[in-house]
């Protein structure tokens, strides 16, 4: 026979059904009537399973409490919406940069794009100054079916890795007798440009290329690149991605993780960057897709071509701050002391005439003397001895 109720035991029963209560008029109070999610319907309650976003759906945000506190606004998952978040105010907005604050995870082994806008070694062009012995350029005005040397110079070859401009590469090497844009040579005219990457010096994963060109008439234009994997005994072309290009002139930028190098442990030890046109143009004024650059971004540099590939510097420096350029450097002038001795020196415009001293004008202290003494002559090659 079970013992009677104690009067503690009923009091804490109706405390409990009293705080039961209690907190589901709490939740039925705060919580919102009517929730739309693109085609459903989620009356209040919490909502624990995935929903399927169909193409066109649309995610509806809204507080019909108070329409003044939160604007209505939705949510496309077509690809319209691309780019904006949800802001603690209850509206879709682009991420502004001057929405970015300091902080936020820390990260071990690798960094982000803001890191590489702020630190000179982690935002450098990996490819800056290739060898040109790892470069190939060739074109082709049959589709592909034959490809020919471009005859491109070694200055050429580097300069489209390096520079924004002053080197240039056409599809199908086009010329003002033979456009990319007349008839159907669009079609045919085509232009590639590959890496050989042991050659070149490069072993590095990119995360971001940058194509400087213009498209000149041509339609359509594209770029596809491919790359021989590691494995490979003969050039079997693996395809990476490709993107449309355009730009009269302008700056394309192909998001896309690629490990190149000569090490086993490197995806790709050869890469293509292939450029064409698919489609006519209804006027051949202008002879063609033309590519000024190709530079790319990311990754450690584990073997580089180049200083400025590495350090994003074009000279190296020390501790010393002795800084060290890796060729010629012009300037309107160049002040201080020189140290060694100069290849080349201006001529004197002015000549002091008067008799002086030639061990100072040989040193430099003054003039060159127009007439010299036997007995200077003397005088010197004995101060040398």
């Amino acid at each position: 026979m079970a013992a009677p109720a104690t009067t503690n035991s009923v009091t804490v029963r109706k405390l409990s059904s009293v705080i039961t209560g209690l907190w589901a008029k709490i939740k039925d109070t705060f919580a919102a009537k009517s929730h739309t999610h693109g085609n459903m319907q989620n009356g209040g309650t919490l909502q624990t399973s995935d929903v399927a976003i169909a193409n066109g759906d649309k995610l509806v945000v809204t507080d019909s409490s108070d329409s003044s506190k939160v604007a209505r606004t939705s949510l496309a998952f077509d690809g319209s919406s691309v780019g904006q978040l949800l802001s603690k105010a209850g509206s879709f907005q682009y991420p502004y940069e001057a929405y970015l604050s300091w902080g936020g995870q820390n990260r071990v082994g690798t960094f982000g794009p803001l890191d590489s806008a702020l630190v000179s070694e982690l935002g450098a062009n990996r490819f800056a100054f290739g060898n040109p012995s790892g470069i190939i350029i060739e074109y082709t005005r049959d589709g592909g079916t034959t490809w020919t040397d471009y005859g491109a110079s070694n200055d050429t070859k580097s300069g489209i890795f390096s520079c924004k401009s002053g080197y240039e590469i056409r599809i199908g090497k086009w010329d003002n007798s033979n456009k990319a844009t007349t008839g159907t040579n669009y079609a045919n005219y085509k232009v590639r440009v590959i890496i050989n990457c042991g050659s070149f010096g490069i072993y590095n994963v990119f995360e971001k290329f940058v194509i400087y060109l213009s498209t000149n008439g041509s339609n359509s234009c594209y770029m596809v690149m491919s790359g021989v994997k590691q494995a490979e005994t003969t050039d079997v072309w693996t395809n990476i991605g490709q993107m449309q290009v355009g730009g009269w002139s302008g700056f394309n930028v192909f998001n896309k993780s690629v490990s190149m190098g000569a090490s086993q442990y490197a995806t790709y030890k050869k890469i293509q960057f292939l450029f064409e046109a698919r489609a006519a143009t209804d006027t051949d004024t202008y002879g063609g897709l033309c590519i000024y650059s190709i530079f790319g971004y990311g990754g450690v540099g584990w073997t580089t071509p180049s200083t400025i590939a590495s350090t994003g510097h074009l000279y190296s420096y020390n501790a010393s701050k002795h800084a060290t350029f890796p060729a010629q450097i012009t300037a309107t002038a160049f002040i201080g002391p020189l140290t060694g001795n100069a290849d080349t020196a201006t001529t004197a415009t002015n000549y002091n005439t008067t008799t002086g001293n030639i061990k100072t004008a040989l040193d430099g202290k003054q003039d060159v003397l127009t007439e010299i003494t036997d007995q200077e002559v003397t005088d010197l090659l004995n101060s040398l001895t």
